[in-house]
């Protein structure tokens, strides 16, 4: 097989396995108001990326050169792909990756640990969130509003399927996801049925991926990445219900400053993107 023709299928084995996976959630869904303690919640929720500027043109123009070079495999031919072709699958694959827009879902559970304290953990399709919050300001003891620092560590653990017709060309080693989320919320209870909530966030993710390249009887070679994604911005969600009944809604404005470095080559995949989430809690 052509040097060439190997490169352009290691590329769509890559966007292939990369776009196949889910992305991280990126909710708050809660207001800064920690439960008290000995109190605990349930909570389940649903959130998606959608990525309304460059990622998603990035996204698009990578499928539509993927797409034609699929063809090209089927009637037999060698794909052909510019430098161009080559960046925006690249980029495609790895903006699936971080944004992604498949629905997540998430199960979770949160308890007060001490005075303005509380911890959970919650588990998503894509893997498990681990967090804390601590409650500063309290509307109750004076202060205009309830403020809080949170912290958040998710852990992706979900593994793509290898296309069909890539089975025997590559063998998916490892892929790893590590997002860090520090969210400053505040908070008022407009009444006792609604409260208004909003705040900004910051992130630090690491991605490691590894795919271990198959052709019949040849060694073995490894394609890999390891890069890391700087994500700010900010949201806005309100909580309605009554006593230990809630239902969250919230819009997420976050910007991705994320540069992949893969197969010898640089692709910036930074952007906006929108995670607007809808969450039930049930608080005992």
């Amino acid at each position: 097989m052509k040097s060439k023709a190997l490169l352009n299928l290691v590329l769509l084995g890559v966007a292939g396995l990369l776009a196949g996976s889910c992305a991280s959630p990126a909710s708050t869904l809660q207001t800064a108001k920690s439960l008290e303690p000995g109190d605990f919640e349930i909570n389940a929720n649903v959130g998606v990326h959608v990525a309304p500027s460059a990622i998603s043109a990035i996204y698009d123009q990578g499928k539509v050169a993927a797409n034609r070079a699929k063809d090209d495999l089927a009637e037999g031919m060698e794909p052909s792909l510019t430098n161009e072709d080559v960046d925006a699958i690249i980029g495609a694959a790895f903006s699936a990756l971080i944004v992604g827009p498949t629905p997540i879902p998430e199960f979770g559970v949160r308890v007060g640990i001490f005075k303005g304290l509380e911890v959970g953990g919650a588990y998503t399709t894509a893997g498990y969130r681990l967090e804390t919050k601590y409650q500063f300001l309290r509307h109750d003891a004076g202060h205009f509003a309830d403020m809080s620092l949170g912290f958040q560590f998710f852990r992706q653990t979900t593994e793509p399927p290898v296309p069909s017709f890539l089975v025997d060309i590559f063998e998916l080693e490892d892929i790893v996801r590590n997002d860090f989320w520090v969210p400053l919320l505040i908070s008022k209870d407009m009444s006792q049925f609604f409260t208004a909530y909003g705040g900004l966030k910051f992130g630090y993710s690491t991605i490691d991926a590894s795919i271990l390249q198959r052709i019949s009887d040849a060694s073995g070679e490894e394609l890999s990445t390891n890069d890391s994604i700087i994500q700010m911005g900010g949201v806005v969600g309100g909580s309605a219900g009554y006593k230990w009944v809630r239902l969250l809604f919230e819009l997420n404005v976050l910007y991705y400053d994320f540069g992949v470095s893969a197969l010898g080559r640089d692709i910036d995949v930074s952007g906006l993107t929108l995670y607007p989430a809808l969450g039930l809690r049930l608080e005992f």
